[in-house]
């Protein structure tokens, strides 16, 4: 079971738990939160502050593994398969001395100021993905991001799928 799978199964629990508080009349327990789902040496997080049954509303995404990764590799995947974003995004920076990775939004794809982030850690281990919004005296905030249960699922797997093009084959 990929990554995606058991975050889709976990907002679904946490449905489930909401539904049965409004039956019994007791209070909602509130958004899910940060999400953990680990599968085969790799964690997932994920700030969820709202789901339904469609959509999610999260804050960021981090895919987190026991081995480095060639962030070259890592980079490349990445481009090729964040299909879920709807929005292209390139390599900015590929440079281990420097911090890591950091691809972005093409500008020509950026929507009222607003690109997806992905900052891959130095060693390969680790990849955040953020959705920024630049202002327009170019002051830039984090702002959560909602999309599709499904494009969620696509974009946990293009980051999980990113990290591991990266890494030594045993």
């Amino acid at each position: 079971m990929p990554l995606s799978e058991a975050l889709q199964q976990e907002l679904d629990a946490h449905l489930e738990r909401a539904k049965l508080a409004r039956e019994a009349g007791e209070a909602d327990p509130g958004p899910p939160g940060t999400v953990t789902v680990e599968l085969g040496g790799t964690t997932l997080e994920a700030e969820v502050t709202d789901c339904e049954r469609i959509g999610a509303t999260v804050g960021r995404l981090r895919v987190r593994g026991e081995q480095p990764g060639d962030l070259q590799k890592q980079a490349d995947a990445m481009v090729g398969g964040l299909h879920g974003l709807g929005e292209r995004v390139r390599p900015v920076e590929v440079e281990p001395t420097l911090g890591g990775s950091v691809l972005r939004t093409e500008p020509e794809d950026m929507v009222d100021g607003r690109y997806w982030e992905v900052n891959v850690g130095d060693d390969g281990r680790q990849a955040d993905l953020e959705r920024w919004r630049v202002g327009e005296h170019g002051q830039r905030s984090r702002e959560p991001f909602t999309v599709t249960r499904g494009s969620l699922g696509k974009i946990v797997d293009g980051l999980t799928e990113g990290l591991a093009a990266g890494r030594e084959e045993d």
